[in-house]
């Protein structure tokens, strides 16, 4: 293969890349360039990618793709797990409680819970021992107690407690506990009295007495107080007293059952008819053979006695219309029988016509072989033969329709079914006259001058062409049509039209119609359609109309102008009217402190004031604090000094290290007053060790005299000094007075808690804030925060010291908290609340 530049080679799919393929690399050791599979080249490659430069972003951390083995030691500190997130199928054995048999010398850590197998006992390590606990309600102890007549003996062994009672013997037979028989009492051994039990009612169980009325105590047995001779054979009229005992009793006899009523049930005995046997049974005393029969004879009781078939003479004569179902066979129906006023319109002749304007004839489904169907639109009449429809040819010199013909293409329009048998064909030319179309002819349609084997004349509908068999023939209808006046021609009035015949019909029908080309309407129009459609060429427009719940009125102004549509945005500049005064609120709705700017594509757009100038939604402009510089002063702007900050008495302006003018007290061996007067520092007129000075008023040296100890002493106390700006003190710092920086926080959203600004700082929320922490180990912030309670606060990481441990306070208008580091954690305590 002729040598390539890479970027001339095929490319490889990243899909088809396989364990084989080679990849190109240059070998700086041996100044070549040598090949490499791809699987070599990743292999070595990952060991020799430099150390952190892999972004997160780039590893694909999939589940069970970190072993636990690839963590160092330590790493996962607590912050970096999830709440809940340790599932117990994730704790060691041991981990929360260690199963053992004899206690460790101490636990993992505090809190930890041991288990001794041996005993059963539970203890938690407190950091410097085993504690053994109990349940919260657990019976530590269990007393027993003989008093009274119910003894409890109570047997521990180990964890392990057993109760057992006893009762005191009684002093004599038939004794059970009870109170006392009337009142409340102590318990005591006693026997039962009668108050002891309760009195029997008729839905309660109780003690009864047992007084008479039919019973009787033998003994220490409730008997029946009554005496009879028992019966265990028949059944009795018995005799029974007060208490529903039977006294007596005899057989049963006919006299004992009352005699049955037609009002009343009772007993009854056989009558005609009827027959009862030795057994009681009650029978018919006819007997015949059962059968059935058409015709039976029955006796004065109604019972049947015999049967036989029915006779012709039993069945009497039947009206016809009595017969309302079956069939009567064509032997039921006399010769001549059905006559012409008998028979349903189309049963010997059915009457169609064409489907469609191509004039395809729909034949109808018959009812028998030799019925007729009639084409009525094209004059053919056809014959069912059982099988197909066969046309009925007319044989006794009347002429056939065929069809039409266009004259203006001279070309056959529309055949007929009898043209189609004679060879017309629409769209080919008339077929040439022949014995075949002989007596044939078509009707012409339109205007033209026809072509042979057509007449070679002018031609205009309806003109009729026939053929003789040898040529067609003009039979000129047209123009007798033409010579007919519509004066002669009579019409029915219709529609209140008041005239008599076709010219006063066509004058009256002008006189009054709308003209297509358009006219005026006197009156008011109705359109029973929903839609009014105008045709405009390519496409329409349409106006619908929505069915009305009730009577509508649309009213047009009397101006020209377009209608407008809804959603139309057409309407330009000069569409509204001077004096419009079109309301605010009609415009689309403006954010907040924006306004109306023309946009880069001259389109008015909503947009916020930003940059050096701020406008709030009550029309009030801001400059934003550090937009003005030099360049927007005036030259001549003559600033007065009272619009400087304030300038502390006898301070000057001098360039600090940041080149920012500040205000700083002149000191050192010249100082100043608030009216400029200078003063030398006593002592510095030695002319031992001068230092020589430029004053800042002219080019002249001032020289000031300090001894080299006096230098020295100065150079020291430079070194050992405070810079301004901050610093470490090492050791005890006694002050008169210290003077914090009071700093105004943000009211809403993400809040930065940073010392930087000042160690007092406050807020006045107006919406949820989101504290964050920016203090260093040492610092101390003091926050007053109002509104509290009426808002969400989401603070840092922080450790809340609180009498109830690590809680976060509820916040109310006014609070006061202190917040300080220690190290890295952050700790709060909540002072409390303020008016």
């Amino acid at each position: 293969m002729a040598d390539l530049r890479i970027s001339e080679l095929a490319a490889l799919a990243s899909a088809d890349l396989a364990t084989g393929d080679f990849l190109a690399v240059a070998d700086v050791s041996a100044s070549e360039s040598k090949k490499i599979t791809v699987t070599g080249f990743i292999d070595k490659a990952i060991t020799l990618i430099s150390d952190a430069t892999i972004p997160n972003a780039k590893i694909l951390f999939t589940a069970n793709t970190l072993s636990g083995d690839a963590l160092e030691n330590g790493t996962v500190s607590g912050a970096k797990l999830s709440a809940n997130s340790v599932a117990g199928t994730r704790l060691a054995n041991n981990s929360t409680c260690q199963l053992v048999a004899t206690l460790p010398a101490s636990g993992s850590y505090v809190g930890q819970l041991a288990l001794n197998t041996n005993s059963d006992d539970a203890y938690i390590w407190d950091g410097s021992q085993w504690v053994e606990f109990k349940a919260a309600g657990s019976v530590n102890e269990i007393i027993g107690s003989s008093a009274g007549v119910v003894n409890v003996v109570v047997t521990q062994v180990g964890d392990s407690v057993t109760i057992s009672t006893t009762l005191d013997d009684t002093t004599e037979a038939s004794q059970f506990l009870a109170g006392p028989t009337s009142g409340g009492g102590a318990t005591t051994y006693r026997t039962i009295e009668g108050d002891d039990l309760p009195t029997a009612t008729t839905t309660t169980k109780g003690a009864v007495v047992v007084n008479g009325n039919g019973l009787t105590l033998s003994g220490n047995t409730i008997a029946i107080n009554n005496s009879v001779e028992a019966e265990a054979a028949d059944y009795h009229v018995v005799r029974y007293n007060a208490n529903g005992l039977v006294t007596a009793g005899r057989l049963i006899d006919s006299t004992d059952v009352p005699v049955a009523t037609t009002d009343a049930t009772g007993a009854v005995r056989p009558g005609t008819g009827l027959e009862v046997d030795v057994a009681g049974v009650l029978n018919h005393s006819n007997v015949i053979t059962g059968g059935s029969g058409t015709k039976v004879t029955f006796d004065a009781q109604g019972h049947v006695t015999a049967s036989e078939e029915l006779a012709a003479t039993d069945i009497p004569d039947l009206s016809a219309d009595k017969i309302t179902t079956g069939q009567f066979s064509t032997e039921r129906i006399g010769n001549a029988a059905i006559t012409g006023p008998n028979l349903a319109g189309g049963s010997v002749t059915k009457i169609g016509g064409s489907g469609d304007t191509g004039g395809v004839v729909v034949f109808p489904a018959p009812d028998y072989s030799g019925q007729y169907f009639y084409d009525s639109l094209n004059g053919d009449l056809y014959l069912w033969d059982g099988n197909a429809w066969q046309p009925i040819t007319i044989t006794a010199g009347e002429i056939v329709f065929a069809g039409t013909y266009s004259a203006s293409d001279n070309t056959v329009a529309t055949v007929t079914t009898a043209g189609t048998a004679a060879g017309l064909t629409v769209g080919s030319a008339l077929p040439a006259a022949a014995d075949t179309n002989n007596r044939y002819y078509v009707i012409v349609n339109d205007t033209g001058t026809g072509t042979s084997p057509a007449p070679a004349v002018s031609l205009q509908a309806p003109d009729m062409l026939l053929s003789d068999g040898t040529a067609w023939t003009l039979i000129d209808v047209s123009n007798t049509i033409v010579a007919q006046q519509a004066d002669n021609i009579s019409i029915t009035s219709i529609s209140g039209m008041s005239a008599t015949d076709v010219q006063e019909a066509l004058e009256e029908l002008y006189d009054e119609k709308a003209d297509k080309a358009g006219d005026t309407f006197t009156g008011d129009i109705t359109l029973d359609g929903a839609d009014l459609i105008y045709d405009t060429g390519s496409f329409n427009t349409t106006v619908t109309a929505t069915t009305a719940t009730a009577a509508r009125t649309i009213t047009y102004p009397d101006a020209s102008g377009t209608v407008l549509l809804a959603g139309n945005a057409s309407i330009v500049n000069a569409d509204i009217s001077a004096s419009a005064a079109i309301g605010y609120s009609k415009l689309a709705s403006l954010t907040s402190g924006q306004i109306i700017v023309g946009s880069s594509g001259n389109v008015p757009t909503a947009t916020a004031v930003t940059g050096d100038v701020t406008i709030s939604n009550a029309g009030v402009t801001s400059i934003a604090a550090g937009a003005i510089v030099n360049a927007d002063i005036n030259a001549t702007a003559a600033i007065a000094f009272s619009k400087l900050a304030a300038l502390n008495s006898g301070n000057i302006l001098v360039g600090n290290s940041s080149n920012a003018a500040a205000s700083v007290p002149m000191t050192g061996d010249v100082t100043i007053s608030n009216a400029g007067v200078t003063t030398v520092v006593s002592g510095t007129t030695s002319t031992a060790g001068k230092v020589q000075l430029s004053t800042a008023t002219n080019s002249t040296s001032t020289t000031l005299a300090a001894t080299p100890s006096a230098v020295k002493s100065a150079y020291d106390l430079a070194a050992a000094a405070l810079p301004k700006a901050g610093g470490t003190m090492t050791g005890e710092v006694v002050l008169d007075e210290i003077k914090e920086t009071v700093y105004t926080l943000g009211v809403s959203g993400t809040i930065s808690l940073d010392p930087a600004n000042g160690s007092i700082q406050t807020s006045v929320l107006t919406g949820a804030p989101t504290f964050t922490d920016s203090l260093e180990s040492g610092q101390t912030v003091v926050l007053m925060l109002e509104n509290g309670a009426s808002y969400s606060v989401t603070w840092p990481t922080i450790t809340w010291v609180t009498s109830n441990g690590n809680v976060a306070p509820t916040l109310t208008a006014k609070d006061t908290l202190v917040l300080w580091k220690i190290a890295t954690t952050l700790y709060g305590a909540y002072v409390g609340s303020y008016v």
